[in-house]
């Protein structure tokens, strides 16, 4: 069975919130994720629906997401937008985009591709986009996904030394231009970048 979900959007013009409804199927806890990536904006909601924002008539509408042969968008976590790719997870799995189109992934040809770090400690939570790359943040650990800028790998993956675990992307903030993430998790408040994680204040 499913819902109705609302996503409300700011519309300067008017100085009203206008209400966008899409229908899917919820899990006990969902987990969303705003993505930026080819100069548009997307709205990705745990059990695989991917809204993309029409900045005209500030609406969203579904988007054509191609994944690879065996994968549902159910199978889809989260994502996020990183050195022009679209970013998306499995709960063990990274899988990015064609460079030339943001909702290929399943066309290796074209430069799409998925890989299993294997410094995964825990599931897969959130992806967070950093300065140099992203951060793929773990139920118990966070690690580095640096960007190679080589077509056939564009991404290194490296657990982050004193990293811990989060529960969703709610508990993580930071700027894409920026070098680090504040965030709260199993270990307390750190401070993380793709090199290391620091504990400012304990749990």
């Amino acid at each position: 069975s499913g819902v109705f979900g609302s996503a409300y959007l700011y519309d300067p013009a008017t100085d009203e919130w206008v209400n966008n409804f899409f229908y899917y199927s919820p899990s006990a806890y969902d987990l969303h994720s705003i993505i930026y990536v080819g100069g548009k904006t997307y709205y990705f909601v745990q059990q695989g629906v991917l809204l993309e924002l029409n900045d005209t008539s500030l609406s969203f509408k579904y988007a054509d997401l191609r994944l690879p042969e065996n994968y549902s968008s159910p199978d889809i976590m989260c994502g996020c937008g990183a050195s022009n790719y679209m970013i998306l997870a499995t709960e063990s799995e990274i899988l990015w985009s064609a460079p030339t189109d943001s909702l290929e992934f399943a066309d290796t040809l074209l430069g799409a591709g998925r890989q299993i770090p294997i410094d995964l400690k825990g599931k897969i939570r959130a992806t967070v986009p950093i300065s140099g790359g992203f951060i793929i943040y773990t139920t118990k650990n966070a690690v580095a996904a640096f960007f190679t800028n080589r077509a056939d790998t564009p991404f290194l993956f490296k657990e982050i030394l004193g990293s811990a675990g989060i529960l969703s992307s709610e508990q993580v903030t930071g700027d894409a231009n920026g070098s680090e993430h504040y965030v709260y998790g199993h270990a307390g408040i750190q401070r993380v970048s793709l090199q290391r994680a620091d504990t400012i204040l304990p749990d």
